[in-house]
């Protein structure tokens, strides 16, 4: 078997081109079979159809070739590289290694754990991340807002930093970025994360 498209590079949730399969002889022509392709991924989210309208449901698992060609379309909601490999009964395999990209971004996360911090200490960092529907991390340098239900919490980009009141967003780079903050009033506390065009995270 061979896969005689190329790799291709696809964003998360769309819906790749035809990948297209030859059954070969050992000299590389296209050799008349029948056989059936099972299709294989390294993606557990991964998903295969016989058509770019299909319901990629998981439920196609294999092809059929017909006068030995046959061709079939991928779709994964995970960003990464992940290999696809078609094999068929009596015929070599055949794998290529295809590319997921995050979708846009469409909102904030707090990927850190909730901290409890004693009074007048600067808490540890608090990482954010700007991530597409499917909860990839997606590139972003959105500005975002820090606030806070104690109107005594500070917040600043470094553990050493003043904490003085001026410091009330972050710039992401890359979809990441990170705060710190200090309060001297004891309580549970919620922080808030917002930016234009993103859901906000708390």
């Amino acid at each position: 078997l061979f896969i005689t498209s190329a790799a291709q590079t696809v964003t998360a949730g769309a819906v790749s081109s035809a990948v297209t399969v030859q059954a070969q002889d050992m000299y590389g022509n296209l050799a008349s079979s029948s056989a059936v392709v099972s299709l294989t991924s390294t993606s557990s989210t991964m998903k295969f159809d016989t058509s770019a309208t299909g319901a990629f449901n998981g439920t196609v698992t294999s092809i059929t070739l017909s006068g030995g060609t046959g061709s079939f379309y991928f779709k994964d909601t995970t960003a990464g590289s992940y290999t696809i490999t078609i094999s068929a009964t009596g015929l070599t395999s055949a794998s290529q290694t295809e590319t997921i990209t995050a979708a846009s971004a469409t909102k904030l996360v707090i990927t850190s754990p909730a901290q409890t911090v004693a009074a007048g200490n600067a808490s540890s960092a608090v990482t954010v991340q700007a991530q597409d529907t499917y909860g990839n991390l997606a590139s972003s340098s959105a500005v975002v807002s820090l606030t806070s239900t104690s109107s005594t919490m500070r917040f600043d980009t470094s553990a050493t930093g003043a904490f003085n009141g001026t410091i009330t967003s972050i710039t992401l780079s890359g979809g990441n970025g990170s705060f710190y903050f200090k309060d001297t009033t004891a309580g549970s506390v919620t922080i808030t994360i917002s930016a234009a065009g993103l859901t906000s995270a708390t």
